[in-house]
């Protein structure tokens, strides 16, 4: 979805990068590779959720497990959706250091 000079994915990634946090994950479903094609940075790991249909609480299941199979679990996650730009950097560093 354009928002601004961007998309509301894309500023809502430009925001977690631009945080303390340690990695960004970012879960799709429907149009996937289309949308995973247009978001201008290499630095953010997308998992794909093949079960979409069944709502927002799947691209969570999907993304905890992806999580949950890597190496390194992490000791904690924040989840943002993607329609959310105005989340800002301070915003989630804050989240952090309450943590």
């Amino acid at each position: 979805m354009p928002f601004t000079n961007s998309t509301l994915l894309e500023i809502v990634i430009k925001n977690a990068l631009a945080s303390k946090v340690d990695k960004v994950c970012c879960v799709l479903g429907a149009h996937s590779e289309t949308i995973k094609s247009k978001v201008k940075n290499s630095n953010v790991i997308f998992i794909n959720n093949p079960n979409w249909k069944n709502g927002l609480s799947s691209s969570i299941v999907a993304g905890v497990s992806y999580l949950e199979s890597t190496k390194e679990i992490p000791e904690a996650v924040i989840i943002m959706l993607a329609d959310q730009p105005h989340v800002v950097t301070e915003y989630i560093d804050a989240l952090i250091e309450l943590y």
